[in-house]
C-alpha cells in the first residue's frame, strides 16, 4: 500500500488531422504547455493513432481503417 494517494497523471493528449496545425490554433496549443509546464505532453496525429492501433489492437486495424 502507497503511503501517497492515487493521482491521475498530468498528461495531456492533443490531436489533430496531421502534424500541420492550423496556424488560427498553435496559440492554444502552446498556452496548455504555456500553463502545464510540469505536464506530459502527447500530440496525435492520424498517422500516429493508426499506429498505435496496428501495434496494440491489430484484430481491430480492419475496422479502424473502414
Amino acid at each position: 500500500v502507497a503511503s501517497v494517494p492515487w493521482r491521475i497523471p498530468r498528461v495531456l493528449h492533443q490531436t489533430w488531422k496531421t502534424i500541420d496545425v492550423p496556424a488560427k490554433f498553435v496559440a492554444e496549443l502552446a498556452s496548455w504547455r504555456k500553463y502545464h509546464p510540469d505536464w506530459h505532453f502527447e500530440f496525435w496525429d492520424d498517422a500516429r493513432n493508426r499506429e498505435f492501433m496496428a501495434q496494440h489492437f491489430p484484430q481491430y486495424l480492419y475496422d479502424y481503417d473502414g
